[in-house]
């Protein structure tokens, strides 16, 4: 990945590494792993966190910029008060051990509205874009959507959904 990112002319410090740590049982394989591509400049972003081998061991022991919340702690958020403790919970986490919560498999108005309230910063699903393997393609769509939902944040309609774009980290 160094050397694609090298030969493209893409500085490391702007490309996360997406780690799906339910599919790494061993924690040193997987500390191993952070390290090394930590020295080579890159983000890292712990994928799917609080399914399967996901712990809060791993959130001490390695040194990540993102942990994205598992889509089954964001569905059908409004209606589960676990859930809502829990986003409160990453949150303050976050906050204090220094990283940045990823809300994943976002796909309503109400979860967007919520995580804003809960000051989760960063969020992706459905709702925003779907997956595109076209990477100019992708990124037309998402920007495409993107306005859309401003333009949507920037004339509530009568649910009074607010902007529903987050702050950058």
């Amino acid at each position: 990945m160094k050397k694609k990112a090298k030969y493209y002319g893409i500085s490391p410090e702007s490309i996360v590494v997406e780690i799906s740590e339910a599919k790494i049982a061993h924690t040193e394989k997987l500390v191993s792993f952070v390290e090394k591509y930590l020295s080579y400049g890159f983000l890292i972003a712990l994928d799917d966190f609080g399914v399967r081998h996901s712990n809060l061991e791993r959130l001490v022991l390695l040194d990540i910029h993102y942990v994205k919340l598992a889509k089954p702690f964001i569905q059908d958020l409004n209606n589960f008060k676990k859930k809502q403790k829990l986003l409160e919970v990453m949150y303050i986490l976050s906050q204090k051990i220094g990283f940045f919560v990823v809300a994943e498999g976002v796909e309503t108005w109400e979860e967007v509205l919520f995580l804003k309230a809960q000051k989760i910063p960063l969020a992706q699903g459905y709702l925003f874009a779907h997956p595109n393997p076209n990477p100019k393609e992708a990124l037309f769509l998402a920007e495409k959507r993107l306005r859309e939902l401003e333009r949507i944040g920037a004339n509530p309609q009568p649910l009074g959904l607010i902007n529903p774009l987050f702050p950058s980290p």
